[in-house]
């Protein structure tokens, strides 16, 4: 009898009730055991409808040994591959347990800036072969992910209109004084920005790409955690992997502007050798308003916590937190100068589903 080893996460919001290091005879498995329960985290809710894009079970319908799906990822050339699932069981509890490979690469929360760059390039060729193919037919896929998560996040109106809400973390040095004006002008931006992200050419998008997603495999880079995974657009994913590297303590906010440059050049060009149709220019516009987009809530969401002079942010003490978010944020205003606020035509392209699409059946 196999028995839980290691505690590997804590649940914190979503569907995910906990995830252990199980050792067996013959090696060590991940069991990852996810329900349909509330998180307490309005922003971040779990539904049993297999249409919404917060569906409780996508995760283990995506990586599940017989899914096509699963299986069309498996052929497609580019270096990024998802964690391998050994079976999918419904249990009485009304709980699925996912029972996962053990990843012992190197944990992307422990990569130096250069991994970041060798992973964007081969999450733009993964990408760029995946644009507008077949494949995001699959029913599996989340549709208007990053719509509804951005409808999340604004549902208490706008928190930059509260009497005084920048003062302490501007006498705290963390944004010059013409932060707020220029926060105000991005904010009123992104609606429109959302309909111009939605206007980009379409691949499969993780929606979760950050460094504690990702593993080494011997060069290769594996994926875990496929529980928002859907169609969006080209660049997204990268863009929030190079900021929330610093969100979520991984590198120092130093490196950030460098490394932000590092992932933009690593897809365009990863982008391009699978045949993107974007040019360079047009890949980092698209990763700026994207990115602008699904994180520009972190910037009042730090102004509250500076606020509130609550004791963490983002489980980090709160003056280290704080440099982080603000590095993230006042890079984010920086990289908005650039954007053409004319609107791109939209783009697309059609191309053959991968090869290895066929459907792999599962063996009870």
């Amino acid at each position: 009898m196999a028995y839980p080893s290691e505690v590997l996460y804590e649940p914190i919001t979503g569907a995910t009730v906990g995830v252990w290091r199980v050792d067996l005879p013959g090696g060590s498995m991940v069991l990852k055991q996810i329900h349909c329960g509330s998180s307490g985290d309005p922003r971040w809710p779990t539904s049993a409808d297999p249409a919404s894009n917060y569906y409780w079970r996508r995760e283990a319908d995506l990586l599940a040994p017989d899914s096509a799906l699963r299986a069309a990822l498996d052929g497609v050339p580019g270096g990024i591959r998802p964690v391998r699932c050994h079976g999918v069981f419904d249990r009485p509890d009304d709980t699925v347990a996912l029972w996962l490979e053990h990843l012992t690469g190197v944990y992307g929360a422990r990569w130096d800036p250069d991994r970041y760059g060798i992973v964007a390039a081969q999450l733009g060729r993964t990408q760029g072969a995946l644009t507008e193919s077949a494949l995001l037919a699959a029913p599996e896929l989340s549709r208007t992910w990053l719509r509804e998560h951005v409808a999340l996040h604004r549902a208490d109106g706008d928190p930059l209109a509260r009497p005084g809400i920048w003062e302490p973390a501007l006498a705290a040095g963390l944004f010059a004084p013409d932060a707020p004006d220029r926060m105000n002008a991005l904010w009123a931006k992104l609606p429109a920005w959302l309909d111009r992200v939605e206007a980009l050419p379409r691949t499969l998008t993780h929606f979760d790409f950050h460094p504690g997603n990702l593993f080494d495999a011997d060069g290769e880079t594996v994926v875990i955690d496929w529980a928002y995974a859907g169609v969006g657009p080209v660049g997204l994913d990268p863009a929030c992997l190079a900021l929330e590297a610093v969100y979520d303590h991984h590198l120092a906010p130093e490196v950030l502007p460098e490394l932000f440059d590092l992932v933009v050049d690593g897809y365009a060009t990863g982008y391009r050798q699978a045949g993107g149709i974007l040019d360079a220019a047009a890949v980092r516009q698209a990763m700026i308003i994207g990115v602008a987009v699904k994180l520009g809530w972190t910037v009042p969401a730090l102004l509250e916590a500076v606020a509130e002079n609550r004791a963490t942010l983002n489980g980090a003490p709160l003056a280290e937190g704080a440099r982080n978010w603000a590095a993230a944020g006042n890079l984010l205003l920086n990289l908005v100068e650039d954007v053409d606020d004319g609107e791109p035509a939209p783009t697309s392209q059609t191309k053959r589903p991968p090869a290895g699409a066929a459907i792999i059946e599962e063996k009870p």
